[in-house]
């Protein structure tokens, strides 16, 4: 199941950590959040994206198997 954290160290750094999201849909629930964030105030200035491997795999369609 896909998770969303946002981590706030003391200085006020917003990290947000994005697991178990395969291909780009990583990007496209981030940014949604980002677009949340901006509406109530929380400035992400200095943003600077990470990729993991999983951003590499190709989603997967899925297909019906006939008997």
């Amino acid at each position: 199941m896909p998770v969303i954290r946002i981590l706030i160290d003391k200085k006020g750094k917003i990290t947000i950590d994005a697991e178990g999201f395969v291909g780009k849909s990583c990007l496209i629930a981030t940014e949604k959040l980002e677009k949340i964030l901006k509406e109530f105030g929380v400035s992400l200035n200095n943003k600077q994206v990470h990729l993991k491997p999983e951003y590499h795999v190709k989603e997967r369609t899925l297909e019906r198997v006939q008997a």
